[in-house]
Formats: structure tokens, C-alpha cells, sequence
């Protein structure tokens, strides 16, 4: 039987690396990969398992402020709940006119909060449960 000399080299060293098949940060993937790139909809496990994430059972966001609230905000807070609405607020000059705009957000979130809470109530629960499947 016939053996071929091979070549040797430390663990650590910069030769052995480049000829690793994992990338140069260890055991993590590449930026690019898939579970890099929607981080948000997955948990990694320990065990190198990913399990995606479900907004099923989220409950509907915080309540939009009242008008009694919005009197309090200040302006940085005013355009913060206007952004967080999709509206636009560059043409509103006075504090005011932030306060009118804030209005008509919390208005908006509200309702799309209601519609959110109304799109789950209509939804199966049995559905939202996992099962095994049925062996045969």
C-alpha cells in the first residue's frame, strides 16, 4: 500500500485558514446568506436550527396618543409619531400645525390598529396551533 506524504501545517495557521472551507469569521455565515439577510423573521439556535418567526401571536401595537397627550409632546416627538404614520411633516412650520398633523396620525394608526385587531379576531384559531402530522 502505497501513502502519500502530506504536508502538515498548525492549526492556527495562515495557510491552513485559507484553505478551510468556513469563512474567515469562524462558524458564521457569510453576510449574504440567507439568514443574515432576514435576520428579523428567524431565531438561530444553538444547535444550528433556524425557526422562523411568527407575528400571529402578536398582540396589536401601543395604543396612538390622546389629544390630552399630544398637548405634552414636544416637537421631535410630534414629528416621530407623523413619521411613524407615513405622513409627511416638512411643510409644517409651527408648532401647531405639528400638533394638527399629529392628530390626524393618531387618528390613522388608530385605525389601522383597529383594523389589525379585527383582521385577528376573524381569524381561525385553529389555525394558529401547531400540530404534528397525522401518522398513517
Amino acid at each position: 500500500m502505497r501513502r502519500e506524504a502530506v504536508e502538515m501545517q498548525p492549526r492556527g495557521s495562515r495557510a491552513a485558514a485559507a484553505e478551510s472551507p468556513r469563512s474567515r469569521e469562524g462558524h458564521l455565515p457569510p453576510q449574504a446568506s440567507f439568514a443574515n439577510t432576514h435576520a428579523e423573521s428567524y431565531v438561530f439556535t444553538t444547535e444550528g436550527h433556524l425557526i422562523p418567526l411568527s407575528t400571529a401571536f402578536h398582540g396589536p401595537g401601543p395604543a396612538p396618543p390622546t389629544d390630552e397627550q399630544l398637548s405634552a409632546y414636544g416637537v421631535l416627538q410630534l414629528r416621530e409619531l407623523i413619521a411613524r404614520a407615513s405622513l409627511p411633516h416638512g411643510d409644517c412650520i409651527e408648532k401647531g400645525q405639528l400638533r394638527e398633523r399629529a392628530r390626524l396620525a393618531a387618528r390613522r394608526l388608530e385605525a389601522e390598529r383597529r383594523s389589525e385587531v379585527e383582521a385577528r379576531q376573524a381569524q381561525d384559531p385553529r389555525k394558529l396551533v401547531c400540530r404534528t402530522p397525522a401518522s398513517s
